[in-house]
C-alpha cells in the first residue's frame, strides 16, 4: 500500500508546482496531484477509516458473557454497569468455554480478573482482592472499579456509590452477615434479585427475569449516581449555611438538601431547619452519628404525636402543625414558627 514519507511528498509537490508555473497553467498542479495520488491515497485513507470504523463498531456492539441458570445481584449489577457504558452491547448467558472466547467482556465467569482483557471474575483461587476496608471484590465491584468513575464523573461520587451500593452487594455475595438480630433479618437488594430466580416447582427459564432486572439495576445505579453527586453539590451550600448560622445549636437551610451526609456529627448542632415541598417548614433532630436512629436531643415528650390545635396549645406556636411520635421531626406553617418551636425545644 502506498505510504509516502513527508520528504517524498514535499519533493513531489515542489516539482509539480514549478512545472505548472512554467507552463503558465497553475491549475495543472491540482490535476496532476489528483491523478497521481487518487488511487493509492484513496485506498490508504479508505482502509484506515474502515479499520477505525470496525474498531469503533466492535467497541460499541460488544458481547458480554455471564453465566446462565441461577443469577445473583453481583452479576446483574455488573452487567447493568457495562450497559450504561456500552448501551448497544449484547448480553449472553452461558457456561460454554467457546462463548467465553467469543465474548469481548466476561463477567462472573472464567476464573480470571484482568481489566486489560476485560475479565471480571472473583471465583478463582485467592479471589480478586480486597478494598482497604477489608470488603472483598465480587464481579460488581470489579466492573465498578474499572468503569464506575466514567459513569459518576468524579472519584468522590464513585466512592460514595461504592460504599453505599456496591460494597453491600459484593459482601453479601461472599456471605458476609452484617446484621445481628434475634428475630428480624432485613430484606436486602440481593434478596430482591434472588426472588426472581425460578423456584424448584417452576420449569420456566429465568433469562427473561434476568433481563428485566437489568433494567431495574441500571435505574438504581443511575439514581445512586445522581444522589451521590447531589451530596457533593450540597457541600458548599451547607458549609456556607453553617458559617452564617444565627445559632450554634440549630442550623437553618433555605433549601432541603442532603445535610445528613455533609454535616459533622461532632459539631454542636442539635436540630436542622429546612423548607418542605408542601409549603411547610420542618425541623429535624440531628442523629448521634450517621445512619443512627438515636438523636442528640429529641423534641419534648409533651409534643410527641400531637397535631395542629393540640400542638399549638402546648407550644404556644400559632402555626405548629405536627410532631412525630418518635420526637425526631416536627413542622410549622412558617419559618418563624419552626424557629420558635426549635428554640422552645432547646430550653
Amino acid at each position: 500500500m502506498f505510504a509516502p514519507t513527508r520528504n517524498d511528498i514535499n519533493n513531489i509537490l515542489f516539482i509539480i508546482h514549478e512545472g505548472a508555473q512554467c507552463s503558465g497553467q497553475p491549475w495543472l498542479a491540482t490535476t496532476i496531484l489528483f491523478n497521481i495520488f487518487y488511487c493509492e491515497l484513496y485506498d490508504y485513507i479508505f482502509k484506515t477509516i474502515f479499520l477505525c470504523y470496525n474498531n469503533l463498531i466492535k467497541l460499541i456492539y460488544m458481547i458480554i458473557v455471564t453465566h446462565n441458570e441461577k443469577f445473583h445481584a453481583d452479576e446483574v449489577f455488573a452487567c447493568a454497569v457495562l450497559l450504561l457504558v456500552f448501551p448497544k452491547a449484547e448480553i449472553m448467558r452461558s457456561r460454554n468455554e467457546d462463548d467465553f472466547k467469543k465474548a469481548d467482556i466476561r463477567v462472573d465467569v472464567g476464573e480470571k480478573n484482568n481489566p486489560e482483557t476485560l475479565d471480571f471474575d472473583h471465583h478463582q483461587k485467592g479471589g480478586a482482592g480486597f478494598r482497604d476496608n477489608g470488603c472483598p471484590y465480587a464481579s460488581f465491584g470489579l466492573v465498578w472499579k474499572e468503569f464506575g468513575s466514567k459513569i459518576c464523573g468524579s472519584k468522590e461520587a464513585f466512592e460514595k456509590v461504592d460504599r453505599k451500593l456496591v460494597q453491600t452487594i459484593d459482601a453479601l455475595d461472599f456471605g458476609y452477615d452484617f446484621f445481628t438480630y434475634s428475630n428480624i433479618y432485613p430484606y436486602t437488594i440481593s434478596d430482591m434479585i434472588s426472588a426472581f430466580n425460578t423456584s424448584w416447582e417452576e420449569e420456566n427459564d429465568s433469562s427473561d427475569a434476568f433481563f428485566e432486572l437489568l433494567k431495574i439495576a441500571k435505574k438504581i445505579i443511575e439514581r445512586e449516581v445522581i444522589k451521590a453527586n447531589g451530596i457533593l453539590n450540597a457541600k458548599d451550600f451547607i458549609e456556607k449555611a453553617i458559617k452564617y448560622s444565627p445559632s450554634i445549636q440549630y442550623l437553618i437551610l433555605e433549601k432541603n438538601c442532603p445535610w445528613k451526609d455533609v454535616i459533622k456529627y461532632d459539631e454542636d448542632f442539635l436540630y436542622v431547619i429546612f423548607p418542605s415541598s408542601s409549603q411547610k417548614w420542618m425541623a429535624q433532630a440531628v442523629p448521634e452519628r450517621s445512619k443512627s436512629f438515636q438523636n442528640k436531643k429529641d423534641f419534648p415528650e409533651a409534643w410527641a404525636g400531637l397535631r395542629s390545635e393540640e400542638l399549638q396549645k402546648v407550644t404556644g406556636v400559632d402555626d405548629a402543625l405536627f410532631c412525630h411520635p418518635n420526637k425526631f421531626i416536627c413542622a410549622a406553617g412558617s419559618k418563624e414558627g419552626i424557629i420558635k418551636m426549635v428554640e422552645l425545644a432547646l430550653e
